[in-house]
């Protein structure tokens, strides 16, 4: 009787990792060789904010794959755009721009024309050994606060809109007010990269860079992909710029 108990304690226990293994595994931002897709939302504090600024380095096994400098699409949104953050999203009538993206404070490549509530950006990437890879660091050096995304998944979110707007995917102007603690970039000049950017601390005061350190798991070799069940899966402006 007693190894009968042993053993289905055994079982459920077994059981009971290999579901969690499981769930685990399939909250984890999916990574493919080619086209992966970072999402961003940067979000001013208030209506008399002076400047904004999002300026991202993305590494894998210690390389950079994102940097000051990289190719992105944006928007600076007039209303709510359903399904933004999607990795499926047809970008293709958004403008095109080079990291940093702000206003004001001298540190963007990408230069708003003034005051914005947010502004939407979007970077395409490969990642080289995609099969290999474990984990993705995210650096950024950001006025006021952000949400990321990758491939679908959110990945980081800024302490100062967490405590407004903890979850979800906030309307363009909805933090707008409501965030109590401003945040202010390091503002170094503009660089291609500005390779003293990264140099500075690393955590979460009022001037200091944020860093995420992401578990994901393979998903293929390419996030925009054709199978026999689904349509073609990929970001519009992307076909644009083949053909």
């Amino acid at each position: 009787m007693l190894r009968r108990t042993t053993m289905y304690i055994f079982i459920v226990i077994m059981f009971s990792l290999c579901f969690l293994f499981t769930v685990n595994a399939a909250n984890d931002p999916k990574i493919y060789a080619k086209d992966n897709i970072l999402a961003v939302g940067n979000y001013n504090v208030n209506a008399t904010s002076s400047d904004l600024s999002f300026i991202a380095r993305v590494e894998v096994n210690g390389k950079a794959i994102i940097d000051e400098g990289s190719e992105l699409l944006y928007i600076v949104p007039e209303k709510n755009i359903d399904g933004w953050e999607k990795a499926r999203f047809n970008d293709s009538g958004w403008e095109k721009g080079i990291s940093g993206i702000g206003y004001a404070d001298g540190d963007d490549n990408t230069v708003l024309p003034g005051w914005v509530a947010s502004v939407y950006s979007r970077y395409r990437f490969d990642v080289q050994n995609a099969n290999s890879t474990k984990e993705i660091t995210f650096l950024l050096d950001y006025d006021d606060a952000y949400i990321l995304w990758l491939n679908d998944v959110e990945v980081g979110r800024s302490d100062n809109i967490k405590a407004v707007v903890p979850d979800g995917v906030p309307g363009f102007n909805e933090p707008l007010g409501k965030i109590a603690v401003d945040h202010e970039a390091t503002v170094l000049p503009a660089g291609k990269p500005n390779a003293n950017r990264w140099k500075s601390a690393v955590g979460w005061g009022h001037n200091q860079l944020g860093k995420h350190v992401v578990v994901v798991s393979y998903g293929g070799n390419s996030g925009l992909s054709v199978n026999p069940i689904e349509s073609l899966v990929t970001t519009w402006s992307y076909i644009k710029s083949k053909n």
